[in-house]
């Protein structure tokens, strides 16, 4: 299992989660072979507290069986240090290829939206 969760001051707007990432994953040349060989179980606006972020949460191959990978991010007010990115990354398989995963999928949804429910503004 692996949880990663940052927070930066941004310049400008990235473009929120989806289009971020689906970017990066074009200027890599990986695009098409990315989304071929993961089911999205969901993706879209999620609002958590008072921050309204965007949430992709996918099942991907592991050895034994598929685990997931969840994430949810907030842009941030760009050029605003009292609202920074926040991002929420989560998944319950390390080395997706060789390992198994650690905690089974219901267990590994429900310690992301606990987790989730937890950002808050202070």
């Amino acid at each position: 299992m692996d949880l990663t969760l940052e927070s930066e001051s941004v310049y400008e707007d990235d473009g929120g989660l989806i289009n971020r990432t689906k970017n990066n994953l074009k200027e890599e040349g990986a695009l098409d072979q990315v989304l071929s060989s993961i089911h999205t179980l969901r993706k879209g606006t999620k609002k958590v507290n008072q921050f309204n972020g965007e949430e992709w949460i996918i099942a991907v191959p592991m050895k034994g069986r598929n685990g997931i990978e969840s994430s949810w991010a907030y842009s941030g007010v760009a050029n605003n240090n009292l609202y920074p990115s926040i991002q929420l990354d989560f998944t319950n398989g390390r080395d997706s290829i060789t390992n198994p995963a650690s905690i089974s999928n219901k267990e590994a949804e429900y310690l992301y939206s606990e987790i989730l429910k937890s950002i808050r503004y202070f």
